[in-house]
């Protein structure tokens, strides 16, 4: 059942892709943007991501017991972050209204799965480290939002590392990083030609909170005190590191 659902997503995502991309020419133009060889592109497709997300989280809550408070959790960290993105896809944020608009959308997540997932007791550093993460994390895959195929292949092979992650330690959120897979996929397989929808910064934000919900399961997947969690995580985060560094790096020379 598991797998028709899969298939389901990505059948769901490869269409969606396509009337997304009807509905942003006719509707929305300011989202319309141009590839290298100047045709229209349709931008912002992270929005139409969070739409299958939801209809998944809900699958899991249904069938595979996903609790409430984290059914809840899930979709509003999606909702909230790709929403984010969106207006920043449709009105360009100023650097500062971004950075202070993901910080405050953080917040509030962190808060939701503190108290939603009982973990009120955690150490009071658990929210400015989780913050700052969670900000960067979102930030990091942005950076790569220029070139929609390497965000979209690089959080692919992401996820498929917390799949492996997850599978070996018999964890239900094999399936959450499994339908991100199939997804990314999907989107993929959509521009394997040329370019027709772009993640843009909504794409960005949602993908860039659902590796995080992924840390956050990882930690309450291994036992307290396991350490080696972390040089798990460094080594799967390391090629963003660097991108995020020369980035920087990059934009402080101009």
């Amino acid at each position: 059942m598991d797998y028709w659902a899969l298939g389901a997503v990505g059948l769901l995502g490869w269409t969606g892709l396509y009337l997304y991309r009807m509905l942003v020419f006719k509707a929305f133009p300011a989202l319309v943007r141009s590839d290298f060889e100047n045709r229209p592109v349709a931008n912002g497709a992270g929005s139409l991501l969070w739409d299958v997300s939801f209809l998944f989280m809900f699958y899991l809550y249904l069938y595979r017991g996903l609790s409430l408070p984290l059914f809840f959790f899930f979709s509003a960290s999606h909702f909230l972050f790709a929403c984010l993105g969106w207006l920043d896809d449709a009105s360009e944020l100023k650097p500062f209204t971004k950075l202070a608009s993901q910080a405050t959308t953080g917040l509030i997540c962190l808060v939701l799965y503190a108290f939603g997932a009982g973990l009120a007791e955690r150490p009071f550093l658990f929210f400015p480290l989780g913050l700052l993460f969670l900000v960067w994390l979102v930030n990091a895959v942005n950076f790569m939002d220029i070139l929609d195929g390497l965000c979209g292949l690089v959080t692919l092979l992401l996820f498929a590392g917390f799949a492996v992650f997850f599978y070996l330690h018999h964890s239900s959120f094999f399936l959450y990083s499994l339908f991100w897979i199939v997804l990314l996929a999907a989107f993929l397989a959509r521009n394997l030609y040329r370019p027709s929808v772009f993640l843009g910064d909504s794409g960005a934000h949602l993908l860039g909170s659902a590796l995080f919900l992924c840390v956050l399961m990882t930690l309450e997947t291994v036992p307290e005190g396991d350490f080696s969690v972390y040089g798990f995580l460094g080594v799967l985060f390391a090629f963003l590191f660097f991108d995020f560094v020369y980035v920087c790096v990059k934009r402080f020379k101009k």
